[in-house]
Formats: structure tokens, C-alpha cells, sequence
């Protein structure tokens, strides 16, 4: 089957373990009807870059969860 959606839910954190942001982001999303734009088995293309206003820094944890992957 191939994949026409793909929503991650992505968390930063300060080095202690606070949660700095929270977001749900769709990173793959085929144009409706155009088969040419699906992801198919065996294939791979570069997803939507994430970005998430946080505090300033020096480092971070950072956690993604695939939260649902839309098949036809």
C-alpha cells in the first residue's frame, strides 16, 4: 500500500526534563488523486522540515512519535 499521510507528534526538552514544546506535525502528505505524489514501499523522500519556537539553550532532548500513517 502506499502512504498518503504521515502526522508525528514532537516534544523539546531543557536538559533536566522540562517540556519546552509540544507540537503535532504532518511530515508526508500526497496531493489528493495525483498517485505520482504517494509514498510507495521501497521509496523514500525527504519529509517537511520541523520548526518549534523554544527558549534559547545550549542543548535540548528532543522526542517524535509517529502518531498515524494513512494508507491506500
Amino acid at each position: 500500500q502506499s502512504v498518503i499521510q504521515v502526522e508525528v507528534e514532537v516534544q523539546v526538552f531543557d536538559m533536566s526534563g522540562k517540556q519546552l514544546a509540544k507540537e503535532k506535525v504532518t511530515v508526508w502528505q500526497s496531493i489528493k488523486r495525483m498517485a505520482d505524489t504517494y509514498l510507495r514501499p521501497q521509496q523514500a523522500e525527504q519529509g517537511k522540515s520541523i520548526k518549534l519556537a523554544v527558549p534559547q539553550s545550549q542543548q535540548y532532548q528532543f522526542s517524535a512519535k509517529v502518531l498515524e500513517v494513512k494508507t491506500r
